[in-house]
């Protein structure tokens, strides 16, 4: 019976939600969730991020629409300039690692594997 500005506010704080494995939003297709269900010991509930959207509504770690919107902007920015950066190089032939495909002689373009 928690409202979900509650439920953000505690979870903004890190504070778990605790409860027992009715209560808990349990993914069907998670053995852990399902695990965890099964157990007499209590559930924690996190909203970790995966599956939200990128709205503020689900935003944990700023306080205000003006801080989340003022971060969105700095990655925005941050991305123009990535993209802006990447096709200079592209442009004038530079392989520095932007590439998607490693170098024929880059240790990075192979695996080992001890066995």
């Amino acid at each position: 019976m928690r409202t979900p500005r509650s439920i953000i506010h505690r979870e903004r704080r890190r504070l778990p939600e605790g409860g027992s494995g009715e209560e808990a939003m349990i993914d069907p297709d998670c053995p852990c969730c399902q695990m965890m269900c099964d157990m007499p010991s209590p559930v924690f509930w996190h909203l970790d991020g995966s599956e939200m959207d990128h709205d503020f509504a689900f935003d944990l770690h700023h306080q205000t629409r003006e801080e989340w919107e003022e971060e969105q902007r700095g990655w925005e920015e941050s991305s123009r300039r990535f993209v802006a950066e990447r096709e200079e190089h592209q442009r004038l032939g530079m392989t520095d690692g932007l590439s998607d495909k490693p170098d024929a002689d880059s240790p990075w373009s192979s695996s080992f594997i001890v066995g």
